[in-house]
């Protein structure tokens, strides 16, 4: 039996009057739903002025893996981030990249005083699905996007055995 069969889903359109003015079930699946989002993508910051909002690490630091049968590249989003404020490491095949954005910006002129600070940090990491040449792994940002290109091993590439399908 299929979990979507069991698992219950609004209230089927039903308007269950309430003294709220909305339904105190849908009002707890809503909730419950913000709750386990929080849980499963951490968030960077706390928002309790706006709780619909939902500001994870995935918002912040997209990032895309694409594997060729040469090497694993990587590419992370780092708007507004110098290369100093990135770390990325390679620890027992568990590539690690960190990054934290420190912006401040001040503006005085004869009639207002403007003032802006914005900070955040990430931390993404997994495992390399290969080995990789660390000898040679390369890594780069242009235009707000960290690329880190990662060499196969040799070993890795000669690994690969296709399987022959046999009809029956």
């Amino acid at each position: 039996m299929a979990s979507s069969n069991i698992t219950p889903r609004g209230n089927g359109g039903r308007q269950v009057p309430s003294i709220w003015g909305r339904d105190p079930f849908e009002s707890l699946h809503q909730d419950m739903d913000r709750l386990f989002r929080g849980y499963l993508t951490p968030s960077l910051r706390a928002v309790p002025m706006f709780p619909d909002i939902d500001v994870s690490v995935a918002d912040f630091a997209r990032m895309d893996v694409r594997e060729t049968k040469d090497a694993l590249d990587v590419k992370v989003d780092v708007p507004g981030m110098d290369v100093d404020d990135i770390d990325v490491r390679l620890v027992d095949n568990i590539l690690t990249i960190k990054g934290e954005r420190k912006t401040e910006s001040e503006e005085k002129r004869e009639d207002y005083y403007c003032s802006e600070r914005s900070f955040g940090s990430f931390v993404r990491r997994f495992e390399l699905p290969v080995d990789v040449e660390e000898g040679k792994i390369e890594a780069s940002v242009k235009r707000g996007v960290l690329t880190v290109h990662l060499p196969k091993s040799a070993k890795a590439k000669a690994h690969e055995k296709k399987i022959a399908i046999k009809a029956s």
